[in-house]
Protein backbone atom coordinates (compact mmCIF):
# COMPACT_ATOMS: atom_id res chain seq x y z
CA UNK A 1 0.00 0.00 0.00
CA UNK A 2 1.35 3.44 -0.96
CA UNK A 3 1.80 5.92 1.85
CA UNK A 4 1.70 9.65 1.10
CA UNK A 5 3.00 12.83 2.63
CA UNK A 6 1.34 16.15 1.90
CA UNK A 7 2.59 19.71 1.64
CA UNK A 8 0.58 22.95 1.54
CA UNK A 9 2.23 25.90 -0.21
CA UNK A 10 1.15 29.54 -0.49
CA UNK A 11 1.83 31.23 -3.82
CA UNK A 12 1.00 34.78 -2.72
CA UNK A 13 4.04 36.14 -4.56
CA UNK A 14 2.58 34.91 -7.88
CA UNK A 15 -0.54 37.11 -7.56
CA UNK A 16 -0.07 40.70 -8.73
CA UNK A 17 -1.38 43.85 -7.09
CA UNK A 18 -4.43 44.13 -9.37
CA UNK A 19 -5.43 40.48 -9.09
CA UNK A 20 -3.40 39.31 -12.07
CA UNK A 21 -1.25 36.23 -12.07
CA UNK A 22 2.44 35.68 -12.84
CA UNK A 23 2.29 32.29 -14.55
CA UNK A 24 6.03 32.20 -15.28
CA UNK A 25 6.87 32.48 -11.57
CA UNK A 26 4.17 29.94 -10.71
CA UNK A 27 5.49 27.45 -13.30
CA UNK A 28 9.04 27.85 -12.00
CA UNK A 29 7.88 26.98 -8.49
CA UNK A 30 5.78 24.04 -9.73
CA UNK A 31 8.74 22.67 -11.69
CA UNK A 32 11.02 22.95 -8.65
CA UNK A 33 8.52 21.07 -6.48
CA UNK A 34 8.04 18.49 -9.25
CA UNK A 35 11.78 17.82 -9.35
CA UNK A 36 11.57 17.15 -5.60
CA UNK A 37 8.88 14.52 -6.28
CA UNK A 38 5.83 16.61 -5.33
CA UNK A 39 2.65 16.25 -7.40
CA UNK A 40 0.03 19.03 -7.46
CA UNK A 41 -3.25 17.74 -6.07
CA UNK A 42 -5.46 20.77 -5.44
CA UNK A 43 -5.61 24.57 -5.49
CA UNK A 44 -8.07 26.71 -3.55
CA UNK A 45 -9.25 28.76 -6.55
CA UNK A 46 -8.09 30.33 -9.76
CA UNK A 47 -6.05 33.43 -8.88
CA UNK A 48 -7.83 36.69 -9.60
CA UNK A 49 -11.38 35.38 -9.21
CA UNK A 50 -11.53 36.17 -5.52
CA UNK A 51 -9.26 39.26 -5.70
CA UNK A 52 -7.24 37.67 -2.95
CA UNK A 53 -3.55 37.01 -2.65
CA UNK A 54 -4.30 33.81 -0.71
CA UNK A 55 -3.50 31.31 -3.45
CA UNK A 56 -2.85 27.92 -1.83
CA UNK A 57 -1.84 24.63 -3.44
CA UNK A 58 -1.65 21.14 -1.97
CA UNK A 59 0.96 18.63 -3.12
CA UNK A 60 1.60 14.97 -2.36
CA UNK A 61 4.45 12.50 -2.83
CA UNK A 62 4.99 8.89 -1.93
CA UNK A 63 6.92 8.15 1.24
Amino acid sequence: MTRWEYKTVSFEDCVTFLGGFNSDKFNQKLNLLGREGWELVLTNSKPGFTHSSKFIAVFKRAL
